[in-house]
């Protein structure tokens, strides 16, 4: 079950029945989410509509991840099989497929919807109009077995393009933030990108969450 709330409201504005929910995500304009389900559907409700519609049916993986593009042109999506996928959000198609080093936990679109990020063991960005993979960058050795990898589990660009954060974990069960500084190489043209105009990491943040009590 899907639920629809505005601000502090306890009764939902709509209810919407579907499969398992692995992930969702609103629209830029507000007027619609797109779901990614268990059963490795991505759907699609538009309020004004009241109603979902499959937008198509991810082959062979278990879904993990969903996003709009900025323009809603475009979703794409990410799981257990080690690829990112982009779909005309129309016609239900894919139209790019890209491969990355491991499970996809999250995925994001720049806020000019020129880069679609994927987070799995490692940062990777890929051109949306050219549908190339630009960079690979944030590899972390996992201390306690440094034949593994860490993996990351979200991440998040700045409203201007200029930095992308995102969260791995860490031994001993806490998280650690990383951001780097992706102003300049976003900017630059395609053909000027290159994996020695690595994205400057500029901070890390542990976070170490004491959980509070309850009552």
């Amino acid at each position: 079950m899907l639920n629809l709330w505005q601000g502090r409201d306890d009764v939902p504005l709509s209810r919407h029945t579907v499969s398992e929910t692995r992930d969702l995500c609103f629209s830029s304009d507000n007027r619609s989410v797109v779901i990614a389900t268990k059963d490795r559907r991505v759907l699609e409700i538009i309020f004004a509509q009241g109603e979902s519609r499959v937008l198509f049916t991810v082959p062979e993986t278990d879904l993990y991840t969903v996003r709009y593009d900025p323009t809603a042109r475009y979703v794409a999506t990410g799981g257990y099989n080690k690829r990112v996928f982009l779909w005309d959000r129309e016609e239900g198609e894919q139209v790019a497929q890209f491969t990355v080093p491991g499970q996809v936990y999250c995925l994001g679109f720049s806020p000019d919807g020129k880069m679609l990020a994927s987070a799995t063991i490692d940062i990777r960005l890929f051109d949306v109009e050219t549908r190339q993979h630009c960079l690979s960058f944030g590899n972390v050795p996992d201390r306690s077995n440094p034949d593994e990898r860490l993996r990351y589990s979200c991440l998040t660009f700045s409203a201007e393009n200029d930095w992308l954060v995102a969260a791995h974990g860490v031994p001993g069960g806490s998280s650690m933030l990383r951001m780097w500084d992706t102003a300049n190489e976003m900017s630059a043209a395609p053909d000027d990108r290159n994996e020695e105009k690595m994205p400057k990491q500029v901070k890390t943040q542990p976070l170490r969450l004491t959980p509070e009590p309850v009552n």
